[in-house]
Parts: C-alpha cells; sequence; structure tokens
C-alpha cells in the first residue's frame, strides 16, 4: 500500500502540526504585542508619570527593537524557520516535543509581557 501510513506516524505527524500552531499563535501574539500593545502602554505611561520597574524598561526596550526593520524581519524569520523546520522533519514526534517546549517558553513569555504591562498600573490611582 503506497501513500499510507501507520496510525503512529499520523499521530506523531498530527501532534507536531499542533504544537507547530501553538508556536506560531504564541509567537503572533507576543509579535503584536511588542508591535501594538507596549507602545500604547508606553505612551500612557509617559502621560501619567510613572516609575517604571526594570522589567517594564526591558520590556519597552525589547519593543522599541522589534519595530525596527531588523526587528520586523527577526519576527518574519522566526515564523518562516519554525515552517521550514516543520516541513524538513516530516512532523516527527521529535519535532512536537521542541515545538511544544518552544509555545510553553512563548506563553511563559506573554505572561511576564502582561505583568510587566501592569505592574506599573498599580501605582497609578495613587497618581490621579
Amino acid at each position: 500500500m503506497t501513500g499510507t501510513r501507520p496510525a503512529e506516524a499520523e499521530g506523531a505527524s498530527g501532534l507536531a502540526a499542533f504544537a507547530l500552531m501553538a508556536w506560531i499563535v504564541a509567537v503572533t501574539l507576543l509579535g503584536t504585542a511588542l508591535l501594538v500593545v507596549v507602545p500604547a502602554f508606553e505612551k500612557m505611561f509617559t502621560e501619567c508619570g510613572l516609575c517604571l520597574p526594570a522589567v517594564t524598561e526591558a520590556l519597552l526596550a525589547a519593543s522599541h527593537g522589534a519595530r525596527t526593520i531588523p526587528g520586523a524581519v527577526a519576527i518574519v524569520l522566526v515564523h518562516v524557520a519554525s515552517l521550514a523546520a516543520f516541513h524538513a522533519a516530516g512532523g516527527r514526534r521529535s519535532l512536537a516535543t521542541v515545538f511544544g517546549s518552544l509555545a510553553a517558553v512563548a506563553v511563559a513569555a506573554l505572561l511576564v509581557v502582561g505583568w510587566a504591562l501592569f505592574a506599573p498600573l498599580i501605582s497609578l490611582p495613587g497618581k490621579l
């Protein structure tokens, strides 16, 4: 039977595809946060004159870097390299582990981004 794959290989391929999509979604959300959300918060922080923690300052610096041409190219290259790695590996189970781990790291980074953006707002009621 040509063109058929064992059930285990299909399961590994499906798992790798799911992990890849989780990674792509997480990186897209992280890129969107750096390119769109963080600048809006930066404007608000500047207008309110808030004293920012180091993690928020680092996030603002990362956002500035992502909004440069090399930063935007790096974001696109991460997506392209992820798709190329998936295609080259043929959806092996080990690839699912790699992309699953990367997706978990990206989600953790999104949580840090959220914390870094909202931590300075705790002191905002006293400023108003």
